[in-house]
């Protein structure tokens, strides 16, 4: 299997598994809301997630799509 990939990482247009959520130290004390808040979107662990659309230059803010149907900016 290959090593996980941040979803930074992924490039417009390719798909992958959630394997987990991972905290960020830029969140601070915050990072366990936002990482709960993620979940609640429907970040879950086995989720597909799909890169419909990056910033300029391949660069955040990333649209991306969780399963068929719910699609979120991050």
């Amino acid at each position: 299997m290959a090593p996980p990939i941040p979803l930074h990482q992924l490039k417009k247009g390719q798909t992958a598994h959630i394997e987990a959520i991972v905290g960020n130290q830029l969140f601070g004390e915050l990072d366990g809301i936002v990482a709960q808040r993620l979940a609640d979107l429907g970040f879950l662990a086995g989720a597909p997630v799909a890169v419909v659309a990056t910033g300029w230059l391949g660069r955040g803010p990333f649209a991306v799509r969780i399963g068929s149907s719910a699609q979120f900016s991050l």
